[in-house]
């Protein structure tokens, strides 16, 4: 199955599933899409999360999501611009970063208040190339 038709199913299949620190933030939504995508899951090794509170104390240990990406994606980042449909995506949604995927002109993210949400590639602030 092509990428473009994978991620359509993977959007379609998480299009209501809602928004849950624990079990299914941003970062899930993204690595399980990598997992789909590549066979692997950048939140390998990591320990759970269980609060909005150890979220953003683990991702401060980690240098913030850009850091955490590039280290757990083990790649470093792109330029948005060069991002393709399918890539992980460092996004500005609704007044906070997010981590997504590229969907074309639109990049996916999973938002707290907004579920699963398209905002403008042109907000994105980096991207991780898949292969």
């Amino acid at each position: 199955m092509q990428r473009e038709q994978l991620l359509a199913q993977y959007l379609h299949e998480h299009n209501l599933r809602a928004f849950d620190w624990a079990k299914w933030n941003c970062c899930h939504f993204a690595s399980e899409w990598v997992r789909r995508a590549e066979g692997w899951s950048p939140m390998s090794g990591l320990p759970s999360m269980k609060s909005q509170i150890t979220a953003h104390r683990l991702l401060g240990q980690l240098g913030g999501l850009r850091g955490a990406w590039t280290k757990q994606m083990a790649r470093e980042p792109i330029l948005p611009t060069m991002a393709q449909t399918g890539d992980i995506v460092l996004v500005e949604a609704y007044g906070t970063e997010a981590v997504g995927i590229c969907a074309g002109r639109t990049a996916a993210v999973l938002t707290l208040e907004h579920g699963l949400a398209h905002v403008p590639m042109s907000d994105a602030q980096a991207a991780w190339r898949l292969s």
